[in-house]
């Protein structure tokens, strides 16, 4: 089951995900995008900060869940996909 990260509609927070575990001895993440849903922004484009991925988001609607995918390209060529749940809260 993904994570499920809390913020209000007022905060501007990363969300992410770590690819450690998927990734091999000596691979790195060499790139990255996101894929956000309608109802919640993107700030910014995805980020690397060594095996982990993030995408800044902002916005949503109270009581909600957001699916936020965050699919990584390796140095090695491979595609690595996570997600992450959004739950827009009080």
């Amino acid at each position: 089951m993904p994570a499920i990260f809390d913020k209000t509609v007022n905060e501007i927070q990363p969300v992410g995900f770590d690819f450690e575990d998927d990734l091999n001895t000596g691979e790195t993440i060499s790139s990255v995008t996101s894929t956000v849903p309608a109802g919640l922004t993107a700030v910014g484009s995805a980020t690397i900060s060594s095996t982990s991925v993030y995408q800044v988001v902002s916005g949503g609607t109270v009581d909600t869940i957001y699916r936020v995918t965050l699919l990584a390209t390796s140095s090695l060529g491979y595609k690595y996909e996570g997600k992450v749940l959004v739950r827009i809260i009080y």
